[in-house]
């Protein structure tokens, strides 16, 4: 309950009216360093702070050196990224939006000797201009007025303030000192502490723009300076420049960063634009005396894909204890998660979710984060289990024997789906599309996929296709006469794709043995021929794309004569008579040749 009671005051102190404060809020030297600033100060001044900014020259330091420092890209002492950045219409770079100052929304200054013109400009602003609207912080800079007026006059300047104070109640009004003039210094400081014991005394908002210039970053005070850093003794006689001389001894970019800075110089707009920062951020409750924690990274939505791990991760600056916490529907309140199958990491930085299924969809996740006797509370992060949609390919053909095809995939809505070639030279013509044309297939194997996607979650599918020639029979064997005995080879020449050749003698199908060998190929042996092997033998050719048959090749045996009953001798007698040779042989004499007989 303790906690609890905590928790709400600091929402109060957030969300009350900026013109509220138990007590004064002082912004002096003290406050000119950006590095105790933090993050989340920053942001939260910049989305919930409108302010009307009056100004001259030397007001002009502040607004100058808070651009500045937005464009910084070097390490500088305290800074903390791309959250510094001021636009007058609100707007955003990147996730972050600019703090929104309407830079000089009326003409002039806080004036001279008890002029109040400037008040019934605001007065006017406010009630009637429609940039005005969303205004809830008005800051008015003197430019010289302090160093030349009276206690009448600064008694005007405060009433005025006050009066503006009561008739826009939810407006912050900021006071602030003027500028140091060396010239006019007994005058200036007295006027200047008048304005600061006031704001002391009624619990007001202070930019004391004078303590600023007094003092270097190393607190060093400078009793007798002026509005551009020039120091002097008592007697008037000028000692040096404390913005130069520190600027001159430490490093740019790291301790200090160039700004242009109205009659001054870069170090002193620095440390008005820090000031600035520090104001802005105690407008809006930080509590720089105050250990709080700061949450300095949010955990970011996530979503898994049927099932699987999700992760949300933290970060922040400091903490005694953490305890992630889950919400699995709307209406029932945030629970505290421990160690199991399910959760790993539920007291440290990254909270691991195993997910088991698509019913831990929408449920929300957030991490309380406990220091001393407060605690943060995170954003919550959304889970996200996404159904897969299947890849469903619902017709193609496996073996084609054109240069063209169609693919038809189940249509993957609400997600989307694209077809990809793995291998070949296959064009697709609607990759984008569930239903495509394929030209310039690749002749044999083509591969390809089909991928279908939803918020993340792919699915794949690979299939095959094959393209294929027709057969053509370029030439065969016609009649063969083998010798019995002999081996007999036929040969069929084919183009195109083969799937199966089977050989036949007349009606009978021939079988591999011994006999028989390559009978299903278009190349056919006949092994130790016989008169038995006589006859008509023919190939049935099937192809993927068709089928042919080979013509019927007749086999005529011719019965070759023993080895006994061959004579070797051909005798030939008597040598050539009358052009006249006699032959006498055994053997069967199917042609002679004879050259050269004269």
């Amino acid at each position: 309950m303790k906690a609890l009671i905590i928790f709400v005051y600091f929402f109060v102190i957030i969300l009350a009216p900026f013109s509220s404060y138990s007590q004064a809020i002082i912004i002096n030297h003290e406050n000119a360093f950006l590095e105790p600033i933090p993050a989340w100060a920053i942001k939260k001044a910049s989305d919930s702070l409108h302010i009307a900014y009056g100004h001259t020259s030397h007001g002009s330091q502040i607004t100058y050196g808070m651009k500045a420092l937005a464009n910084q890209t070097t390490d500088l002492l305290g800074y903390k990224g791309d959250f510094y950045c001021w636009k007058e219409y609100h707007e955003v770079y990147g996730d972050n939006p600019c703090l929104d100052i309407d830079d000089g929304f009326k003409p002039g200054d806080l004036g001279h000797n008890g002029d109040t013109t400037w008040a019934a400009s605001t007065r006017d602003y406010l009630l009637h201009e429609e940039r005005a609207k969303d205004i809830n912080v008005v800051m008015w800079s003197w430019c010289g007025g302090c160093s030349d007026n009276t206690d009448e006059g600064i008694q005007k300047y405060l009433n005025a303030m006050s009066n503006l104070e009561q008739d826009f109640p939810d407006i912050t009004f900021i006071y602030m000192t003027g500028h140091l003039d060396h010239w006019s210094d007994a005058t200036l400081k007295h006027n200047n502490q008048l304005i600061r014991d006031y704001c002391i005394a009624n619990n007001k908002v202070l930019y004391d723009f004078a303590d600023i210039e007094s003092y270097d970053p190393d607190n060093n005070y400078f009793e007798f300076a002026n509005d551009n850093c020039d120091y002097y003794n008592a007697d008037g006689s000028k000692l040096g420049n404390w913005a130069e001389e520190w600027q001159n001894s430490h490093v740019l970019g790291h301790d200090w960063y160039q700004c242009s800075a109205a009659h001054s110089k870069p170090l002193n707009g620095n440390r008005k634009a820090y000031a600035a920062w520090w104001m802005w951020a105690r407008l809006i409750g930080w509590q720089p005396d105050i250990n709080i924690v700061e949450i300095t990274q949010q955990p970011l939505n996530d979503s898994v894909c049927d099932s699987g791990t999700a992760m949300f991760s933290i970060d922040f600056n400091s903490s005694d204890s953490i305890r992630w916490q889950v919400q699995t529907v709307d209406t029932l309140p945030f629970i505290d998660i421990f160690e199991n199958d399910i959760y790993s990491g539920t007291t440290e930085k990254s909270l691991t979710v195993y997910t088991p299924d698509n019913s831990f969809s929408g449920y929300k996740f957030r991490c309380k984060v406990y220091l001393d006797d407060t605690f943060a509370i995170s954003n919550p992060a959304y889970l996200q289990v996404v159904n897969t949609i299947p890849a469903i390919v619902k017709y193609y053909t496996e073996i084609i024997c054109y240069d063209l095809t169609f693919f038809g995939g189940k249509n993957p809505s609400p997600g989307s789906c694209k077809w990809n070639v793995l291998e070949g030279d296959a064009v697709i013509g609607f990759p984008y599309q569930n239903e495509t044309d394929i030209t310039n297939l690749s002749h044999g194997k083509n591969t390809f996929e089909y991928i279908t996607s939803y918020l993340g979650c792919n699915d794949t599918l690979q299939f095959d296709v094959y393209r294929y020639d027709s057969l053509n029979i370029i030439n065969q064997d016609t009649l063969l006469n083998p010798i019995t005995g002999d081996d007999l080879s036929f040969s069929i020449n084919i183009a195109g794709d083969l799937e199966f050749a089977q050989w036949y003698k007349g009606d009978n199908i021939l079988n591999n043995g011994t006999k028989y060998s390559s009978v299903n190929s278009p190349n056919l042996l006949i092994k130790n021929v016989e008169n038995s092997d006589k006859g008509y033998y023919w190939c049935d050719l099937r192809g993927y794309c068709n089928e042919m048959f080979s013509d019927s090749v007749f086999v005529d045996i011719t019965n070759a004569t023993s080895n006994s009953e061959r004579e070797s001798n051909i005798i030939i007698y008597p040598n050539p008579v009358n052009n006249r040779l006699n032959i006498k042989s055994n053997q069967d004499i199917m042609s002679i040749e004879v050259y050269g007989i004269n």
